[in-house]
């Protein structure tokens, strides 16, 4: 986990619930870039049995703002 979360493709990295621990949101240019982040990172922790892919084709909403009121009201 060290290496992924130093790794600078590794933009973001949840630990969730589920049939797996952890996503990482990772950016990269190309997938050649990305076969050698998985080389590099993931195939290079002892600790990591298995993990899976999820390329994303199209952004069709990303908004990162809480609306101060949905605070508040708690």
């Amino acid at each position: 986990m060290k290496s992924a979360l130093s790794a600078p493709e590794v933009k973001q990295c949840y630990q969730v619930t589920g049939e797996c621990d952890f996503v990482l949101i990772v950016t990269v240019a190309d997938l050649d870039q990305y076969d050698r982040f998985c080389d590099r990172v993931l195939y290079g922790d002892n600790n990591l049995r298995k993990f899976r892919t999820l390329l994303s084709r199209k952004r069709h909403k990303f908004e990162t703002s809480v609306p101060m009121e949905s605070l508040l009201s708690t």
